[in-house]
């Protein structure tokens, strides 16, 4: 009998995670697309500029439910990855991209569900000081939290890649550029330095569309 090690077989997913990771990237980056960045000198400006746009709680709906998305293509991904220590990684990644995405949820649920209703006040007849006020500490919380999600993001991204470098069934190359993009995107949260946290999330999810691609090359052959 024969003591050496057959190759691992390429790895086979379910064809909704390739749709799945593409269609989670597109949603999580239509709030930026549609709205761009809120301006952040006051409350008071903050709050009108959302008075002004009525599809504020919608679109950031959209994006809770692009990163809960996102999270189950990675963990479905990670809960099939190889024997130890693929596998133990991979647990560890599903883990916190599960926690991650809970925060997230957090965050951008606070914003579509608190900020309309303070921002409808400050546009109407109703005196915005103390809405404002209010307003302004909330903003203290929610960066708090933000930054919090952004840099468990970056490190369940960072888990992942490191997931797919210790699984034999992809491309060598894939799992370490994941992992690049996850502690960079970490760094950036850390140091509460959104010029670094853009470009590594933008890394972050073109590897998820590359990641994709190679999913549903591998379902086809």
């Amino acid at each position: 009998m024969s003591n050496v090690e057959a190759p691992p077989a390429p790895a086979s997913t379910g064809r909704w995670i390739p749709a799945g990771l593409v269609l989670a990237v597109v949603a999580t980056i239509v709030p930026t697309a549609v709205h761009g960045n809120p301006p952040i000198e006051s409350a008071e400006l903050t709050l009108r500029w959302i008075a002004e746009r009525p599809s504020w709680r919608p679109v950031h709906l959209l994006a809770v439910a692009a990163i809960v998305l996102w999270a189950a293509c990675l963990n479905a991904l990670a809960r099939g990855a190889g024997p130890r220590p693929a596998g133990d990684v991979g647990r560890v990644a599903a883990l916190t991209m599960t926690v991650a995405t809970a925060v997230f949820a957090v965050y951008f649920g606070l914003h579509a569900w608190l900020a309309v209703p303070a921002a409808e006040l400050v546009a109407g007849a109703v005196p915005a000081a103390l809405v404002v006020e209010r307003t302004a500490a909330a903003m203290i919380v929610l960066g708090a939290v933000a930054f919090t999600a952004q840099a468990l993001l970056g490190a369940a991204i960072a888990l992942h890649g490191l997931t797919l470098a210790l699984d034999r069934r992809f491309p060598r190359w894939l799992g370490p550029v994941g992992l690049a993009a996850g502690l960079g995107w970490l760094t950036g949260a850390v140091i509460v330095d959104f010029a670094v946290i853009v470009p590594f999330t933008a890394a972050a999810w073109l590897w998820s569309l590359v990641l994709a691609g190679v999913c549903w090359s591998r379902r086809r052959s």
